[in-house]
């Protein structure tokens, strides 16, 4: 074992204080897990009226946590990564991270002189780091829908940055209550829900700004049950239906249209449940194209060969519409139905 001496020790406690005095500043090289690290930004986390601890607005604008920014440089081998900025709570990382050690400074230099085409993309990557945060606000049985509705109306014409209490006073205009926010989705049994995107290290006045709210969507109790149950049917079970019998159409006969156009199936679902029809253009066109009612089991086996009728040029599913069409393949679909009932 090497012998440690006073001057190691006296370097291990001076790297100890600078870390944990946080006295790290942008442009210091660190590194975490034996990998290399840049710090690209610090900034302070504060309290928004949404935080569960937060005491609705009494705490609004008191430190929560510093924020650190670090871009990977390279491994423990050496080898260059891709660099994109990542946040984290300095406090939940302080024992992980350390200065670099002399080795870890002729790596870096090593890395400049051998591969300087990689270091400058690397070095000349955009470092804004986006964080979302998840924000739930209570509202009354059967009306979380409607307010879903009016939340995502209310937030086109938001700023391009803007504090959470602009938010909520723009939002107050279009007559929905935010008052009772919460970052924990198990406060309410009948809520709203929506992400806040900010960039870290943007605020003013130790208020947060955002520069968008997406991923807005709505959990209503008594309809949930009426879904579980099997009472409601909606244009959601009926997309989930013509899945089922898509897949049952391509187990029994093989045909890998009806496979790949399976495939795509999941992820238009989940697309079409949160409404998130930027990333599917199958979810949004399907979600404009069907009534919003509650289906019985011959409408909703029309709505399922419509759709797949506006949808056969271009997924190839001539074959499968014929063989679907029949009497067969339509008591078949009645088993579908009736199993999601």
């Amino acid at each position: 074992m090497a012998n440690i001496t006073k001057f190691d020790c006296d370097k291990k406690q001076e790297q100890l204080y600078i870390i944990q005095m946080k006295k790290l500043v942008v442009g210091d090289w660190i590194t975490m897990d034996d990998e290399i690290y840049q710090v690209t930004s610090l900034s302070v986390r504060y309290y928004e009226p949404y935080d569960v601890d937060g005491e609705l607005y009494a705490k609004r604008g008191k430190k929560l946590y510093d924020e650190i920014v670090l871009r990977r440089l390279c491994d423990e081998n050496g080898r260059i990564r891709a660099g994109v900025p990542e946040m984290w709570y300095l406090d939940f990382i302080l024992d992980d991270i350390k200065l670099p050690s002399d080795e870890d400074l002729m790596k870096i230099q090593r890395i400049k002189e051998k591969y300087p085409e990689k270091f400058k993309k690397w070095a000349d990557r955009d470092i804004t780091c986006k964080q979302v945060e998840e924000v739930y606000f209570e509202v009354e049985p059967n009306k979380g829908k409607m307010i879903c509705k009016a939340l995502k109306k209310c937030c086109k014409s938001l700023p391009d940055s803007f504090t959470f209490k602009d938010l909520v006073d723009h939002a107050a205009a279009f007559g929905i209550c935010m008052d009772h926010c919460t970052d924990d989705c198990s406060s309410f049994d009948n809520y709203v829900s929506f992400s806040l995107e900010r960039v870290v290290g943007e605020d003013i006045d130790k208020h947060h700004l955002y520069r968008k709210v997406t991923s807005v969507d709505y959990c209503d109790e008594e309809e949930d049950k009426l879904i579980f149950n099997g009472y409601l049917f909606n244009f959601e079970m009926v997309f989930l239906s013509m899945a089922r019998l898509v897949h049952e159409y391509a187990n029994k006969t093989g045909d890998q249209h009806a496979e790949s156009f399976f495939e795509i199936m999941h992820p238009t679902f989940i697309a079409l449940i949160h409404q998130q029809f930027k990333e599917n253009a199958i979810a949004k066109e399907f979600y404009k194209w069907i009534p919003k009612i509650n289906f019985s089991k011959d409408v909703a086996y029309n709505y399922v060969i419509g759709f797949m009728e506006k949808q056969s040029g271009q997924y190839h599913l001539e074959d499968m519409l014929d063989a679907l069409k029949t009497s067969e393949w339509k008591e078949i679909y009645e088993g579908v139905y009736n199993a999601l009932k």
